[in-house]
């Protein structure tokens, strides 16, 4: 196949580093050579790419042109899609969410709770009744040997089914729904004090 080297087609007119120009495209079974940095704007189409690829992929539309790679380059887009994408052994990203095994550490999490996001808003029945129920316990994870405190999956669904889910049959807990409940049980336990303390003065 013939070869275009690309300080052929230097723009003689341009300052700093050297650009390429070639019209629109290259011609059928032309390649391309050059010892500095080309920079294409539009899609690229290769058998094989080899290096590193960077770019940014604004939609997820674009993302698609990133498909296909093989050897083996490191790519970097701004969007990716995909049904399903597993990042080392730790990661996996599906249909379901984004699983993580280990520890996610961050200044903060934010959980989207916006009102206009809500229907069927209502009071929680009976919370301290609710959390009397509830086992706090300790724990070692068989996976990685660490000692923890939290609850268990099972018993959080016989009692707060709603907060229970199941991910490839393994029982996740949300933790943010615990939470309402146990500020309900604190004010009902908080009236209940008041009430004794009422009766006592009396």
């Amino acid at each position: 196949m013939s070869r275009l080297r690309a300080d052929k087609l230097v723009n003689r007119a341009a300052t700093g580093a050297p650009q390429l120009t070639y019209g629109a495209s290259i011609p059928v079974g032309y390649g391309l050579t050059g010892a500095g940095d080309i920079n294409i704007t539009g899609i690229v189409t290769a058998t094989t790419f080899i290096g590193s690829l960077t770019g940014t992929a604004t939609t997820a539309t674009l993302a698609t042109n990133a498909q296909g790679l093989t050897g083996a380059p490191n790519i970097t887009v701004g969007i990716i899609t995909a049904t399903s994408a597993i990042v080392g052994s730790a990661v996996t990203i599906n249909s379901s969410g984004i699983n993580i095994t280990g520890v996610v550490t961050a200044t903060n999490f934010n959980s989207t709770s916006d009102i206009s996001l809500k229907e069927h808003i209502h009071s929680i029945e009976d919370p301290l009744e609710k959390v009397l129920k509830i086992n706090g316990v300790g724990f070692r994870w068989k996976d990685t040997k660490e000692d923890s405190i939290g609850v268990i999956a099972q018993d959080i669904e016989e009692i707060l089914p709603e907060l229970v889910k199941n991910n490839d049959h393994i029982k996740t807990v949300n933790y943010n729904g615990l939470i309402g409940v146990l500020i309900e049980a604190v004010k009902e336990q908080q009236r209940q004090i008041e009430e004794l303390k009422s009766i006592i003065n009396k």
